[in-house]
Parts: structure tokens; sequence; C-alpha cells
């Protein structure tokens, strides 16, 4: 072997060397991973990488450089081992296998081989990672607003090929049960009805959680929307929601799936769920009573209060109040709200529990101009109802009668008392919840003492911002006679030695001034 072949084999190997030393990453690089090197690493699909990254909660991670981040994904290495370690990756293999060898046996028309693996079909479980992502039932409600807005879109779909009809009456019958459990503990805090849809807030064990109901209309799903991925968010959620449902009607007493009314469900009745607090609180007590405990051991314990029997604001604001929804009204929505605020509903159509000519309705709910009406009841718009129960008052009926041009339906969630600007409707229904607690105007502060309360509060001092407002017009007044006396120039002169020479000038007019007044 040559000398030249030995140096060029010595710069070969060195360079190998090199190559080999830049691949280990080190310092802030290691930290992070790209799609490419999570796909290998795991060895899926880009499909099944998706899935379970939205599954377990894995997302993309910014590294910070923008030059090597560029047109790539990135994610922390450490969430990566975790995912390549996860059971459901093993799961995901095994459905794929599944999935060959039932085609393998389909093509060849092995029928029977093909019944054997499907009653061996692989289940995918997401107890464990409902019990990783929330360790604590107060973590799931914190959570639960996505999770409702989510099942409640797929309950007013219509079924396609990625989803199916089961699934979606699975959907509508998790929100069922979650619309009558929040209605018959009477936790409805607040209701906004807007163009998306009517958005609810509900107060479950000192968690508000909030979430958006579509209106009931014939959806239009977009083709650039991706229904596998939403699919896969569905999956995680009506676990979350079924985990939620089973643990509020555990802490109620009763068992999970609740009883479903037949005659009212095929109607479209979201309140076809059937729950007794009453008898769950009764049945409580006889079972503490069928202990065996002596008399004079038994402690004296208070009546149990359940979830829900407590005092809420609306448990009593439609109580003793019979409604009765004409057939253009969304009975759903209303039912809905209606029940949690106390109220007897019925509806035209099957299924309702009363009729319309019913002596007992007290309020009627139409949605266009009436031209016949009964006596002894009260007709009204249905934004009545709303704008009473986030006032949490019975507001007077004169502006939402039949025909009549509503106000305007102010939104729940905007705090106007610390608004800049008050809506006529927000002091309207404000003058009316002070009626309601029996305060008269005269105990209500006036607006011009609450905003100098405010400007003395947050502002500066008055005293001095009429100092700064003097100086300032004396500034002005001084730069004026000088203007005035002298030529302009092309660079003026400060202000401080415009104010010297106007002092120096008048000290001269008044010396000259007495010493004729004196030679006199």
């Amino acid at each position: 072997m040559t000398k030249e072949n030995k140096r060029a084999n010595k710069l070969l190997r060195g360079k190998r060397k090199a190559d080999k030393k830049g691949d280990v990453k080190v310092g802030a690089e290691s930290r992070y991973m790209s799609r490419n090197e999570a796909l290998k690493r795991c060895q899926l699909s880009l499909a099944d990488f998706r899935r379970l990254c939205i599954l377990k909660g894995v997302v993309p991670r910014d590294p910070g450089n923008s030059a090597k981040a560029k047109n790539k994904t990135y994610y922390l290495a450490k969430d990566i081992v975790f995912l390549a370690n996860d059971p459901l990756v093993q799961k995901t293999r095994e459905f794929h296998i599944y999935t060959r060898k039932l085609t393998h046996a389909l093509g060849k028309q092995q029928f029977g081989q093909a019944e054997k693996l499907e009653q061996r079909q692989p289940v995918f479980s997401l107890e464990r990672v409902l019990k990783e992502r929330y360790p604590t039932f107060a973590d799931a409600l914190r959570d639960l607003g996505d999770a409702l807005t989510d099942v409640f879109l797929f309950a007013n779909l219509h079924s396609t090929d990625v989803i199916s009809a089961e699934r979606i009456a699975n959907c509508k019958r998790l929100c069922r049960e979650f619309q009558s459990y929040v209605a018959a503990t009477h936790t409805l805090t607040k209701a906004f009805v807007s163009i998306k849809g009517i958005y609810y807030q509900a107060t479950l064990f000192g968690t508000p959680v909030t979430w958006l109901e579509p209106h009931h209309f014939s959806q239009v799903v977009d083709p650039d929307v991706d229904l596998r991925i939403m699919a896969t968010f569905l999956e995680l959620h009506e676990a979350l929601l079924k985990f939620v449902n089973y643990k509020l009607y555990l802490l109620l007493g009763l068992k999970y799936p609740p009883p479903v009314d037949e005659a009212h469900a095929p109607h479209g009745c979201f309140m076809s769920t059937q729950i007794d607090l009453e008898a769950a609180a009764a049945a409580e007590e006889d079972e503490d009573d069928d202990k065996i405990v002596p008399e004079d051991e038994k402690p004296a314990k208070p009546k149990r209060v359940l979830p829900g029997m407590a005092d809420t604001p609306l448990k009593s604001l439609f109580a003793g109040c019979t409604f009765f929804l004409a057939r253009e009204t969304p009975h759903t929505a209303l039912e809905f709200v209606l029940r949690a605020a106390g109220a007897r509903v019925g509806w035209e159509g099957p299924g309702s529990p009363f009729g319309v000519d019913d002596a007992a309705i007290t309020h009627q709910i139409v949605d266009r101009p009436q031209q016949a009406q009964k006596m002894n009841r009260i007709y009204v718009q249905p934004q009545w109802v709303y704008d009473s129960i986030n006032a949490v008052v019975k507001l007077p009926t004169d502006r939402y009668l039949p025909g009549a041009k509503l106000p305007a339906h102010l939104s729940p969630f905007v705090d106007y008392t610390q608004a800049d600007y008050v809506p006529d409707q927000a002091k309207w229904i404000r003058r009316q919840q002070r009626v309601a607690q029996g305060l008269t105007d005269a105990d209500e502060p006036e607006e011009e003492e609450e905003e100098e309360e405010e400007e003395q509060a947050t502002a500066t001092p008055a005293p001095l911002v009429m100092r700064r407002r003097r100086r300032r017009r004396r500034r002005r007044r001084r730069g004026m006679m000088m203007t005035a006396r002298t030529p302009m120039r092309t660079s003026p002169r400060p202000l401080a030695v415009m104010t010297t020479r106007t002092r120096m000038m008048r000290t001269r007019v008044r010396t000259k001034t007495k010493t004729k007044m004196r030679m006199i």
C-alpha cells in the first residue's frame, strides 16, 4: 500500500468518526425529536401516531431555534419515549394484525375462520388513560367543557362513513344523562343564545363548567374538516363524559345508566331520563335505620343533604309555575333551562305530560304573534326565560310580549358593573334585581359618585392635576408673548430662556418708571 493510499484511508476514517460524532445530539437538541424520528422510534404510521398523541395528550413543542425548526414538527424526547412504551402501541399493532388476518380470510372465503377472528377482536380500553390524565375528579370537571362541546356537536350530526349511527345515538344518550342531572340538581347558572348555538354554564362541586350546544338544525359538514381526527377526540371525550356521568349519579345514590322513559324518548325529549332525588335520600335514610345500633349509642347527626338538594339560586325561580311550549319554539332547549329553574313543562306534541287546555298553565311561550289568547295565563317570547335565568329574577313581561320588539339579549359572561359602557338593558335589569331584593333607589349610590370614587382610587389626585394644568397654561401664554414681541427665528429658543428674558425686560421697565416718578 502506497503512502498516498494510507493517507487517504486515514482521512476517510477521521471523516467517519466526525460524522458519527455529529449525529450525537448534545445540550438543548437532545431534548427534542422531530416527527420523522418519533415515527421511527415508535414504529407506527402517521395516522396511528396522531391518534396516540391525541389520546395521551402529547403535543408538538417549539425548540426555540427557528433555523432548525423551520418546516418541521418537534416533540419532547421524553414524551416520545413515554409514548413508545405505552400498552396502547401494542394494542394498535394487534389490531393491524387482526385486520390483516380478517381480510385474508374473507378474500379466501373462509367465513368460519372470519367469524372466529371477529370474536377475538382486540378492544381498546381508555380507563388507564383517563386515570393518568385526570388523577382526581376535580381535574376531570375542569376539562369537562371541551368534552361536552364535542359530544353535543356530534349528537347533532348525521351519520357518515367515519361516524356511525350507533355512535351518534351514544352521544345523544350521554348528553341526555348530563342534562338530566343538571336539571334535577338545579346547578345551571348561565344560558346565552348566540348565532353559534346556546352557551350554558353549570357549577358542579364548586367548579364552573361551560359548554356550547349547537342549534337543532340540519348541520352541513365542511369537506375541509378531517372527521377522522375529530373522531379520535370524540373517542376520548365520550369516555370522559361517561366517567363523569357515572360519578355524578353515584354521588346521588342512583344507579348508572339511569332508567329512561320510553314514552318520551322517541319524541326527542332530552329530559326522558328519570331522576328522583327525594327517593334517593329516603332510601339512604332507610339503609341507615336498618343497621342494628342501640338507641343510646346512636349519634345525633343532621339529615344529610345530597348534592343538588341544597338551595341554589335557580331552584325556586320558577317554582310553582307551569309552562307550555308552542310548536314553533325550541322545546328541547327550553325544557332543559325551565326544569333547571324548578318549573313544570309541557309542549305541543306527543309525550307531553299535559295539554294546551290545562287550567294549571301559568305561562305559554310563543314565537309568533297570537291572534286569540286564553285567559289566566301569560304569553311571552323565549328570550324572557333566558334573561330571567341570567338575572335570577322573574323579569316583567311587558318587553317580551308576543309580536313586541325584543330588547338586547345581553351576555351573562360579561360583568357590566366593571365595563366602561353600561347598556340600558343592563341598567333596567339591575333595577329589577334591586326591586326584587326590596331595595329602593335611595339605597343605590349615584353613578356620578361612583365615578368620582373610581377616579380617586385609580387616577392621580385632583389638586396635582390642577397644578399641572395651570403650569401648562402659563407656559403657553409666555410663549405667545415672546413670539409677539420678538421676530421669528429659524431655531426657537428654549422655553426656560424665553421666560428669563421676559422677566428681565419687565424688571427694566419697572425700574425706569420708578426713576421718573421720583424725579417728578
